[in-house]
């Protein structure tokens, strides 16, 4: 969510392929389009969840809210 908060869409297209998207993100185009239109502005975390993506819990969804100013 750091990244997030920078509102630079390179720095967050950098992160995801320095790791190899090890986390695989989901909505990298879009948010990467939100990035760039909101560059230069700071970014407030506003919330945070996961839940459960599978039946048999291997996987998760992380879920974050954002407010720009």
């Amino acid at each position: 969510m750091e990244i997030l908060t920078k509102a630079d869409p390179e720095a967050f297209l950098e992160e995801i392929m320095t790791d190899g998207d090890q986390r695989r993100v989901c909505g990298i185009p879009p948010i990467y389009i939100t990035l760039a239109v909101l560059a230069g502005m700071t970014g407030t975390p506003a919330g945070y969840a996961q839940c459960p993506a599978s039946e048999d819990g291997t996987s998760i969804v992380s879920i974050c809210g954002m407010v720009y100013h």
